[in-house]
Order: C-alpha cells, then structure tokens, then sequence
C-alpha cells in the first residue's frame, strides 16, 4: 500500500514503533516496548517484527501492504543496511537488518543511525524546499546530533558523524565515562538525572523530590526548576550552557539554516528553549558577518523518530524506482 510504511525509532531504554501514513502525516497505530539490552539480534528484531504484525492485525491491513520498513537505531550505520554493535546492545557482530528483518517481514528495509533519521524527519517536515541544511541535537537517554546537507543524510565514513556526546565542553565539568572531563555527554538524560540524584543525596534529599526520587525523569528536573527549586535551577542552567556552547560550535562549523533541538527534552517547550538562546547570545563570535545560530524545538515531537525512519524509508524507496 503506497505511502504506508513502518517506522521503528531504536532507543537505548524503549524502540517505538509506529505504522505511518507518510502522505498524511499520520501515525495509524503506535507501540513503545522496552528495549532489552541483554537480547542478541534474532531476539530483538523478533519481538519487534511480532509487533508490527499485530499492529497490523488491529487496523486491518496486511503486512503486505506496508511499502517498507525503516529503522532508527543506536549507533553507526553503513549503507542503510548493517548496524554496528555498540554497548548497551548484545549483538554478536554488525547485523546486515535488512537480510534479518526478511527472515520475518519480506520487504524493503531501510536503517539509519536513531538521530539521523529525526533530522531527515525534521527537515521533511519544515519544508525542503526552503531548508537544506539542518543539524538536530537528540537528548534522550544519551546525546546525538543528526545532520542533513543539501537535503541528504550525512553520516561520515564509518557512520559516525554527529557523534556530539564527547566533545569537550568544560575542562573543569564531571569526569565521563570516557575518561576526558567536561564531555557533552553530561546533557544526555540518563547521566543528567544520574548527576543530579547524587547532588540530592549529597545535600539530604530534599521535601520536594520525595514523592519522585524513585522514578525521577529528566522532565520533572526541568518543571521544578520552573517552580524556582534551587538544585534544579542550578543544574538547568549548567546544562543550557553547555548546550549553547554546543550549539555555537556548530553554528561555526556547519553554518546550518537551522539547528533543531528534539528528543524527549524538547517537551520542555519554550522555556528550555529561551534559556538556550539567552547562553547563546553571550557567546557569538564579534565579527558581524557570522550568522547567529537559528535554534528551533522538534515540531515532530515525541514522535520524531517514528515519522524520521518511514520518511527516511519512502525517500529512498522513491529515489531508487
């Protein structure tokens, strides 16, 4: 069935996966299950491919009658086709997902990196005719960039460009698990919420974590820095400045029409989003020939990496016919 494809968005916590009417812009039927570090491939893309068949089943349409399959997934990707293995994923070795996926589902399959496929899908959205080049800064349970040049994904050599996550930001900041101090990888969610549990346990946990300190979440960080909690309000600043020293690096390096901030924090709306721009302004060059950066929030939302990987997909398929 023409424009009606699966996008699956391969996260380090949950894989999202949607059926997608790429005309419409429409998710038809959606699911969130938990990614399973431990699962080697087969199990992995097995309970993923059982779920787009039941998905399939509940708004009455055959398998057959999706156009294709795309993938959004952690780390680097050669080809559109073969995931290297990184840590946080068992996989035995790199996975060709196209070669596996047709042992369950025999159609076109598409993959690129998770953060990749949000920016295609933000630069699909906005309009490609007016933007060429966008940069998205992913956060979610880690940090990613995903770049469009000239209206195509740009993944490097080996599949790692806008690996952002160990670029340096602060010489005196936190050691990483890297080993270098002061990385970018501090505004990824999971080592955010992981820094800021230890400044609470380190000064006596305060009255209004304790109906959250068991399932904290990073958004929760940001609305009590919104109600004026001190500890929050430190960290929130510590991060929007490391993100617009971030962002002003790109800027310089890319000159981008446009830099997107998406992933689960963007849900933060404006407020994140002024506080980004603020850091900025103090930190452009002094020359007046160099643009300022151009910062947007996801208009796709939650929802990016689903929309990402089926348009990722249909655009390839229409290329290739």
């Amino acid at each position: 069935m023409k424009n009606i494809l699966a996008g699956i968005d391969v996260g380090g916590t949950y894989t999202k996966i949607g059926i997608v009417d790429t005309e419409n812009m429409q998710i038809l039927k959606e699911k969130t299950i938990p990614t399973v570090e431990h699962c080697n491939s087969t199990n992995c893309l097995n309970r993923i491919t059982d779920s787009i068949k039941e998905m399939c089943l509940d708004i009455k349409i055959s398998i057959d009658d999706l156009e294709g399959i795309g993938f959004g997934i952690l780390g680097p990707v050669i080809n559109n086709k073969k995931v290297v293995p990184v840590r946080g994923f068992h996989w035995e070795d790199m996975v060709d997902l196209e070669k596996e996926v047709n042992k369950y589902i025999d159609i076109p399959v598409f993959v690129e990196n998770d953060v990749n496929v949000i920016s295609f899908g933000e630069y699909i959205i906005r309009g490609k005719d007016e933007l060429k080049n966008i940069v998205t800064i992913a956060i979610g349970t880690g940090i990613g960039a995903g770049i469009v040049i000239d209206g195509k994904i740009y993944s490097g050599k080996n599949g790692t460009a806008g690996e952002i996550a160990h670029t340096k930001i602060n010489s005196d900041g936190e050691i990483c698990e890297c080993g270098r101090r002061g990385c970018l990888s501090f505004c990824g969610g999971g080592s955010f919420k992981k820094s800021f549990l230890e400044e609470l346990k380190c000064t006596g946990t305060n009255e209004y974590y304790e109906h959250l300190i068991s399932d904290l979440t990073v958004k929760d960080i940001f609305d009590a820095a919104k109600d004026g909690e001190k500890i929050a309000v430190k960290y929130i600043n510590v991060f929007s400045e490391y993100l617009a020293k971030e962002i002003i690096n790109i800027n310089n390096f890319f000159n981008p029409d446009l830099i997107v901030i998406a992933g689960g924090i963007s849900l933060s709306g404006s407020f994140l989003l002024e506080k980004i721009k603020k850091k900025c302004s103090g930190m452009g060059a002094l020359d007046n020939w160099m643009s300022k950066p151009n910062v947007e929030l996801s208009v796709l939302g939650n929802h990016a990496g689903i929309f990402g990987a089926a348009l990722m997909t249909k655009y390839n398929l229409d290329a290739n016919h």
